[in-house]
């Protein structure tokens, strides 16, 4: 079983160390599983963490700057813009830690032609939205394309492919399942349909599948 991480379900818990997570880990680490993180995705997250860390260090600028004025000191913090620098990279080093223990697949940004995905852009069609926007969720969608077995090729497996995403306006439909838009493109192009779903959550993802696998064994 092939499982896709979206940016939003790492960047809700950027070290991945919650009890979902290592449940998830796990799985990946003793075989149970086969996870994958596209690069788009993990430069997303490091970004994100970049951000973060950078809204930190601005926003307790500012409270030092209300300490002294109102107290009428002159202390300054000790975190530097070198602390920021150094946490950033420490925690990208971390980060490709975690891959390679638990054995995670990172997707290579996926070589689609612009023309493909300039021409979704302009209808609209899942991924992208009324305004364009979705080009990073577009090339997520590709990497996971390539992960999807053609009609013609034997499946014995029901579950072949789990996408974890958060982003339901632009993967999923109210219900959880993926959109119209992207099951029709999937027939379109030859790709069975009937073995990959969706999940919004890891904890949703391990309740479900994980531990339904457990009591199976």
């Amino acid at each position: 079983m092939k499982v896709v991480l979206d940016s939003n379900v790492i960047i809700k818990d950027f070290s991945m160390s919650s009890r979902e997570f290592s449940i998830l880990l796990a799985a990946a680490k003793n075989g149970s599983i086969d996870l994958y993180i596209p690069c788009i995705v993990l430069d997303e997250v490091f970004n994100k963490f970049r951000q973060r860390l950078e809204k930190y260090h601005t926003d307790i600028d500012f409270e030092f700057e209300g300490l002294n004025r109102d107290a009428r000191t002159n202390l300054k913090h000790p975190i530097t813009s070198d602390f920021i620098l150094e946490c950033i990279y420490n925690y990208e080093y971390y980060i490709k830690e975690l891959i390679s223990i638990h054995h995670i697949h990172i997707l290579p940004y996926p070589k689609t032609s612009h023309q493909y995905l300039a021409k979704k852009a302009m209808y609209a069609k899942k991924p992208f939205n009324v305004n364009e926007k979705g080009y990073r969720d577009n090339l997520i969608w590709e990497n996971i394309k390539t992960l999807i077995s053609k009609k013609d090729v034997t499946n014995q497996n029901s579950l072949e492919l789990i996408f974890i995403t958060a982003n339901r306006k632009d993967f999923l439909t109210d219900e959880g399942d993926f959109h119209e838009d992207l099951v029709f493109e999937l027939k379109r192009e030859g790709y069975q349909t009937d073995y990959i779903f969706a999940f919004q959550s890891v904890y949703e993802f391990n309740r479900d599948v994980l531990a339904y696998k457990r009591n199976c064994n």
